[in-house]
């Protein structure tokens, strides 16, 4: 049977994780499989977002599965926005 965490206990891990979350920390993912398959590394990373934006993104994928058969990753709907604002900001 799994050990119960009283709460004072869990509402330090809490604190614990959250500033684990908003640390600038990013960490590298799947390094050595993508370069051997020819793709971008990739890392994982933490954000805040608005609470409308996983619903937008919901619907983006629905969207693009009735369009094309596929639906596409979450991340590489972000990848392709962070894509978009780099070029928008390159000018600036």
């Amino acid at each position: 049977m799994a050990k119960r965490t009283p709460i004072k206990d869990a509402d330090k891990t809490r604190r614990s994780f959250t500033s684990l979350a908003t640390s600038n920390t990013v960490i590298p993912m799947h390094s050595n499989t993508r370069a051997r398959e020819g793709k971008p590394e990739t890392v994982r990373a933490t954000f805040i977002i608005r609470a409308d934006q996983p619903t937008s993104l919901e619907e983006i994928q629905l969207q693009e599965r009735k369009r094309t058969g596929r639906k596409p990753e979450k991340s590489e709907l972000v990848q392709e926005a962070l894509d978009d604002l780099k070029i928008k900001y390159a000018g600036k």
